[in-house]
């Protein structure tokens, strides 16, 4: 129920009740005063305890509809949104949509509601959690420190092979190796074809 309509409805039924019609005459208009009859005491205390009922079931109806309104959220702590910003990119990303056969929502809810996230250890923690659960050798999650490192070794003058990209060819009942395409500016290029 709208909160602007259960004030008219009090109003109305505020207004003593006559016997004519609201059209028939001007002494029958809600400015007129209730002292002019002559069983106006006796209408009045029904017509304030009708009103004083209706203000109470609204009191009571407001008191519910408050008691039923959801608490203001929380504020999303910083370590919270590493968190998603991580669930979100499998959620993007993941190939398998099943996600190991599990409700990839609820994992993230469960995170979010059971689990203290206080310093980035605990929330590395729960995205390394989070990954082992789908159950894939292949995801894996790396600090920042693991990063930096993976990255010096296959970037620059660190990287270390033939700088060739190779893939198996299969047919004809073998499967043989073969060149895909050398690293620009590696030891697999031609440094006369540059």
């Amino acid at each position: 129920m709208c909160g602007c309509v259960a004030p008219r409805r009090i109003v109305r039924a505020a207004q003593p009740p006559s016997s004519s019609s609201p059209s028939s005459s001007p002494s029958s208009s809600p400015s007129s005063s209730p002292s002019s009859s002559p069983s106006s005491s006796s209408s009045s205390s029904s017509s304030s305890t009708t009103v004083a009922r209706q203000l109470t079931s609204l009191a009571l109806a407001g008191l519910l509809t408050l008691g039923s309104l959801p608490l203001p959220a929380a504020a999303v702590t910083n370590e919270q949104l590493l968190y998603l910003e991580a669930w979100r990119a499998v959620d993007r990303a993941y190939v398998d949509k099943a996600f190991n056969g599990q409700s990839w929502f609820r994992v993230r809810e469960d995170t979010l509601k059971k689990k203290k996230l206080l310093s980035r250890e605990d929330t590395y923690a729960e995205i390394k959690s989070m990954l082992a659960s789908l159950g894939d050798p292949f995801t894996r999650f790396l600090d920042p420190d693991q990063y930096k490192a993976l990255k010096g070794q296959t970037s620059g003058d660190n990287l270390v092979g033939c700088g060739v990209e190779v893939s198996f060819r299969s047919g004809s009942g073998s499967k043989s190796l073969y060149v895909v395409s050398p690293a620009a500016g590696g030891p697999g290029t031609c440094s006369a074809c540059d």
